[in-house]
């Protein structure tokens, strides 16, 4: 089989450790590069006069982009939007020449995100970019580019670089409330925290889920739930257990899943529960309650877990964080959990099935990226 060049990394490894498993690892050493080299002057400079903001990307960029709207509502007067990237540019909102946009790409080359940068910066709007490619063509349209030095993860399912992108956009809007003359530095120490935080995370909770993981290989269906800042975690958990397990996952909004999107849910699936202390706590409760009821088995990720009672699997998050952080190490476990579950069912996690001709011609028709 033909691999096309810019795939061939992806297929470098072909037992444990895998490049998933590489990109899992590295997470403490994302947050610590984005805090070591990001410009904040610079952002205040480019963001100070705007007080609307529209956040595009696709996939995993744009599940990072829904979470960090939850930190422009919690520490800035502004209003930030996530939007698909191919949403944005097909159909503008009509408000445009008063915000500034935020284009994320990890590759620096996702054609509809750098063709919505390019429409934004022909009306004059000023532009940030998100990438981990130097000299991309996103680098080259924005007016700001935020580039970490870890370079491009080669695994196809990312990890690290979507809590790097997180952890860059939380940046903005903390810049973006220095600029209203907020006290942002709680918020810093928080996040410089969070290196030593992720990888006690990552050493506490490997051996454990790997075991859990090993135990699961027959089971197919997923739920993963989420409300406010927790349901990028809810996409982006969903979207790794599809890409690299190959199982059948779908995120949940905690209040919607009780709007009938349960109903489908068997005795034998799984229901994943994000929940941290916040407005959503309590559905979180009723969720587990319900699908209990149902004999769905239940697993709990959760930052209280004394609160969760006759659920099947509970693992605790640490409490100090405020909730609109939370996202950046919510995932963590999921990622894990994704990770060993694709070698339980005899998979490579990296290559998110291209090793099936079908799959890849499948991709080459839909996916593109451009070369700079």
């Amino acid at each position: 089989m033909e691999i096309p060049s810019y795939l061939k990394s992806a297929f470098s490894r072909n037992k444990h450790p895998y490049l998933m498993w590489d990109g899992i690892q590295k997470i403490p050493y994302a947050i610590n590069d984005v805090m070591m080299n990001t410009d904040t002057q610079g952002i205040i400079d480019l963001v100070k006069n705007r007080n609307k903001y529209y956040i595009v990307g696709c996939g995993t960029s744009l599940f990072a982009a829904q979470a960090a709207t939850y930190a422009f509502q919690s520490v800035t007067k502004a209003t930030a939007v996530a939007l698909n990237a191919f949403e944005f540019n097909a159909y503008p909102p009509r408000d445009l020449e008063d915000c500034a946009v935020i284009g994320i790409s990890h590759s620096g080359g996702t054609p509809i995100v750098y063709e919505s940068m390019k429409m934004a910066k022909s009306k004059n709007i000023p532009v940030i970019g998100i990438t981990d490619k130097k000299e991309s063509v996103l680098e080259e349209t924005a007016d700001l580019c935020l580039i970490t030095s870890l370079g491009t993860e080669p695994a196809l399912p990312k990890t690290w670089s979507y809590i790097a992108s997180l952890v860059r956009l939380y940046l903005i809007s903390l810049a973006k409330s220095k600029s209203e003359g907020s006290d942002i530095e709680s918020f810093i120490q928080q996040l410089k925290s969070m290196v030593k935080t992720s990888q006690q995370i990552i050493e506490q909770l490997e051996p454990e889920i790997q075991m859990f993981a090993n135990t699961q290989s027959n089971h197919e269906h997923f739920a993963i739930a989420g409300a406010g800042p927790l349901l990028s975690t809810a996409n982006e958990g969903a979207l790794k257990l599809t890409e690299a397990a190959r199982v059948h996952s779908i995120g949940w909004e905690i209040d919607e899943a009780f709007h009938g999107a349960w109903v489908s849910t068997g005795e034998n699936d799984w229901v994943v529960i994000n929940a941290v202390q916040g407005p959503s706590m309590e559905k979180a409760l009723k969720l587990a309650e319900g699908m209990k009821a149902i004999d769905a088995n239940v697993w709990v990720i959760t930052s209280q877990p004394n609160r969760f009672k006759g659920v099947d699997r509970i693992t605790g998050l640490p409490d100090q964080y405020s909730e609109w952080l939370m996202p950046a190490l919510a995932i963590i476990p999921l990622y894990l959990f994704t990770y060993y579950l694709s070698l339980s069912r005899g998979m490579n996690p990296d290559i998110m099935h291209l090793d099936d001709q079908r799959y890849m011609n499948a991709r080459q028709v839909m996916r593109q990226t451009i070369k700079y």
